[in-house]
């Protein structure tokens, strides 16, 4: 992210926001995201090129994201 920031400045930003936007919206739609096969109880909102891994606990209702996890690298092992 560091290479992208200092090159790209503008457009890294206006990525980080736009990402960060698309997370907010799990305040009011939990289950935007799409079950996650690999894990159990978790689930993959997908901002091209990053996958959020989060869950929801509804007893505390609460989003809790896991990992921000770039599509180009191998998915992570359950």
């Amino acid at each position: 992210m560091e290479w992208s920031w200092d090159r790209h400045r503008e457009t890294s930003e206006r990525f980080a926001k736009a990402l960060l936007n698309h997370v907010d919206l799990l305040q009011n739609f939990p289950y935007l995201g799409i079950p996650a096969k690999e894990f159990s109880g978790v689930r993959r909102l997908h901002h091209s090129p990053i996958h959020v891994y989060y869950r929801v606990d509804e007893t505390r209702k609460i989003i809790e994201v896991l990992h921000f996890w770039h599509a180009a690298r191998q998915r992570p092992k359950p």
